[in-house]
């Protein structure tokens, strides 16, 4: 029976047994959802929830399901923060979250399941601001237009390769000649090796590596990352490596681990979450060299997209073919 026939009810979750009992329609969902970015994904936000209740800060969420029949055709998982006495609904998973949207079955009555969950959200009294943020340009949300009335404060891109683009060869052999010496200057401080690890043991270790190397480069540069400044967000990343959810990839040059990549596939669209390099490794571009593999990784697994996520920083841009664009904040 189609899903825009039968009778329309919207559903909260918000106890973990409420949870753990929408898991598997959740997840189905989520495989049949126009657009899905694996970021509202049953086992990205459940892996989320557990690390924010083991660094010992538990997230008050909300999962809005819109059923049509015994059909879950709509679902926004959402969470709730508190700042400076004002309770602001969000996207569940934030700030690890790259993107936020709603997973929803391909219908023409897409418009119909929207307003109801809008309608039941504007009945939350005890929410005092609806923030919106990370809406791709092609997502189900911003396709309906939901953000028409709000107010922007920045917009981000996020750089992306459409992997059918490549000649003959490969994406590292048609790097420009400057990259293709630096990486000549790799080679010759040992041998160079790429590998996709499939132990979790070995994944695990890898990720704390990642991070900590990017804490790192972070640290070189002055600079703050809100996503991994996040209490849960550790605990979520070498949780999520462990179990399979990110895969991982380094580059070693010798027995040293030179740069490493975690990320996720989601539909045909890779997207790259993390990735980190060994300074010591610097002048031969071990990250570079990291993407080019990666790149001809996923084109033989007969994927479309690699996504590097926002922000478009300049080496992302070295490779991207193109770019989304999403609202970095919106206020509803």
């Amino acid at each position: 029976m189609p899903a825009s026939r039968g009778v329309l009810r919207v559903e909260v979750a918000r106890t973990r047994a409420e949870l753990g009992a929408i898991a598997a329609a959740w997840s189905a969902l989520d495989g049949r959802a126009t657009g899905a970015t694996g970021f509202q994904s049953y086992q990205w936000c459940s892996t989320w929830l557990e690390a924010c209740d083991a660094c010992g800060r538990p997230e008050e969420f909300r999962i809005l399901t819109v059923r049509v029949g015994d059909d879950l055709v709509m679902l926004l998982p959402l969470a709730i923060e508190r700042s400076w006495g004002t309770r602001i609904l969000h996207w569940l998973g934030e700030p690890l979250a790259q993107y936020g949207d709603a997973l929803c079955e391909p219908d023409e009555d897409f418009a119909r399941w929207l307003d109801a969950a809008q309608q039941e959200i504007a009945r939350w009294r005890d929410i005092d601001v609806v923030r919106f943020v990370r809406l791709r340009d092609d997502g189900a949300l911003r396709h309906a237009n939901i953000v028409r009335n709000s107010r922007y404060q920045e917009t981000q891109v996020a750089p992306f390769v459409r992997l059918s683009t490549a000649t003959g060869g490969g994406w590292l052999s048609n790097r420009k000649k400057s990259l293709r010496r630096r990486m000549k200057r790799l080679h010759a401080m040992g041998e160079v090796s790429f590998a996709l690890l499939d132990d979790p043991s070995d994944r695990l270790e890898a990720a704390e590596t990642a991070l900590r190397l990017k804490h790192v480069w972070l640290t070189s540069k002055g600079m703050i990352s809100f996503g991994l400044s996040h209490k849960a967000t550790h605990a979520c990343v070498l949780a999520a490596a462990e179990r399979g959810l990110l895969k991982v990839a380094v580059l070693r040059v010798g027995d040293r681990v030179a740069a490493v990549e975690l990320g996720f596939t989601c539909g045909t669209t890779y997207r790259s979450l993390i990735g980190s390099y060994d300074p010591e490794f610097a002048e031969g571009s071990p990250g570079h060299m990291l993407i080019g593999h990666m790149l001809d990784h996923c084109a033989s697994l007969g994927l479309d997209t690699y996504d590097f996520l926002a922000p478009n920083d300049g080496y992302k841009e070295e490779w991207a073919t193109g770019g989304r664009r999403s609202p970095r904040v919106s206020m509803l």
